[in-house]
């Protein structure tokens, strides 16, 4: 089964859409951190400068720090500050605090600094198996302020906990507007391709060697139109050339075959009847005649191409006509036993000549192929709008590829006996056209009880 290009289309930015929310949810992670820590020093080195003669009091400097701290969310994690004044610590609940190792640790205020002028040193370093973010005053080195990684992983965290927990509400939305747009971005990505089926679907042999049959919706698509032109072009020029090789080839055929079919009646007329000889110029009639009915087929054929039948309409009536070729048949073939289901007093406007012709070619074939003591069956009815007219006879030998082939020109099957059944292998071909010009359709089926039933459909009323 072919893939669909338009599901995979769909699947695969469904699928760049997820990689890009996965990478903006990494890259968001890291800048999300970057920036909190950006913004936390600063605002440990703007509080600690503010509110430095608060320090000792916890909630003092904590309301200071507050009042001069922007970020609201970074206010929060001054709940977690310790403070440090002369190494003594304000904060009741640090179990450890790192007030008096990191006065004492010459090496911990050694490390980078984030922060490094003349009022303020800050420091991101381990103490005693934590890392610290500190800030101190330069002139007033007893004077620090601390936090704890853990809490400031803790605060990130809880952020995105946040925006997880609101996430499961808005995904479903997210999920629909996505697709909606993909939906969107696939209509526009489809709708040249569409409108190039369309103009494509539009040219037939009428219209085949227009100048600009077919236009570009848009310039990247010029060369991809530029090559069917192309095509279209020399596709017209090949047709052009084999209805006139069909067309010429029939009409100059007919006068020297005329010629020669004139010529063998003369000479079997003047040979002794029953004689080999007048046999052998008999034959040779014969094939002149098969050839004589292989030129009108072709040259039918070649007017049917270019769509040049005169489409004459009058009323036909065609139960009638059955009626009488079932009785013809009685009379031609009394081996064949004939069947009916006619409806009566029905009259088709059609072209007479052609429905006429295309009958008769399918009785043709039913009693050509047809087994020893068989039988045909005609049925017409009306079917609503339409009319149905089928044949149906018994056939000794089917060929497999029959359903699939029967309107191909020259087909006739691959069964050996074929060849000593006289035809061309046209005639069905030309019931197809002349379907066709009606708006019909013309089907064959095989049974399972080795018969075979040609069905003409087409419209009663048409245009």
């Amino acid at each position: 089964m072919k893939r669909s290009f338009k599901l995979r289309l769909f699947l695969g930015m469904m699928c760049i859409a997820g990689v890009v929310l996965l990478v903006n949810r990494l890259i968001a992670t890291t800048l999300v951190k970057q920036q909190t820590e950006t913004t936390l020093h600063l605002q440990m080195q703007n509080g600690i400068q503010m509110c430095y003669y608060t320090i000792e009091h916890r909630d003092l400097f904590l309301g200071c720090y507050r009042t001069f701290a922007n970020e609201r969310l970074i206010r929060n994690l001054s709940d977690e500050f310790v403070l440090c004044q002369e190494g003594a610590s304000t904060n009741p609940l640090e179990q450890d605090p790192p007030c008096s190792s990191a006065q004492s640790d010459s090496a911990f205020w050694a490390a980078p600094m984030f922060v490094n002028d003349k009022q303020v040193q800050g420091v991101i370093n381990t103490l005693n198996g934590r890392t610290w973010h500190a800030v101190r005053l330069t002139g007033h080195p007893e004077t620090q302020l601390f936090l704890n990684e853990v809490s400031l992983r803790g605060y990130l965290q809880d952020i995105w906990k946040i925006r997880d927990d609101t996430l499961i509400f808005v995904a479903p939305i997210l999920l629909a507007l996505l697709i909606g747009a993909t939906l969107i971005q696939i209509r526009f990505a489809m709708s040249p391709v569409e409108s190039l089926q369309a103009a494509l679907k539009r040219v037939n042999t009428q219209n085949l060697g227009e100048s600009d049959p077919i236009t570009s919706p848009y310039r990247e698509f010029q060369d991809f139109v530029a090559v069917y032109d192309d095509l279209w072009r020399r596709l017209n020029a090949s047709f052009i050339k084999a209805r006139r090789f069909s067309s010429d080839a029939a009409h100059e055929l007919r006068t020297p075959l005329a010629i020669l079919r004139g010529n063998a009646e003369q000479l079997m007329g003047k040979l002794p009847v029953g004689s080999e000889a007048q046999i052998h110029a008999r034959k040779i009639a014969d094939e002149i005649e098969r050839l004589i009915a292989m030129s009108e087929d072709l040259l039918l054929l070649s007017k049917a191409d270019a769509q040049l039948i005169t489409h004459d309409l009058d009323d036909f009536h065609i139960s009638t006509f059955l009626e009488e070729l079932a009785q013809n048949s009685l009379d031609y073939h009394p081996q064949l036993m004939v069947k009916k289901s006619i409806e009566v007093h029905l009259v088709w406007h059609c072209n007479q000549r052609l429905i006429q012709q295309l009958i008769h070619n399918l009785y043709t074939n039913a009693v050509k192929y047809n087994t020893p003591k068989g039988w045909i069956k005609f049925n017409l009815h009306r079917d609503g709008d339409e009319l149905e007219l089928s044949l149906e006879n018994t056939v000794t030998s089917i060929p497999e590829d029959l359903p699939q082939k029967a309107f191909d020109r020259f087909y006739r099957g691959n069964s050996d006996r074929n060849r000593d059944i006289a035809g061309l292998g046209l005639g069905l071909s030309i019931c197809h056209e002349i379907a066709t010009l009606h708006q019909g359709t013309l089907t064959i089926e095989v049974t399972p009880h080795s018969t075979v039933i040609v069905r003409f459909r087409a419209p009663l009323a048409y245009t």
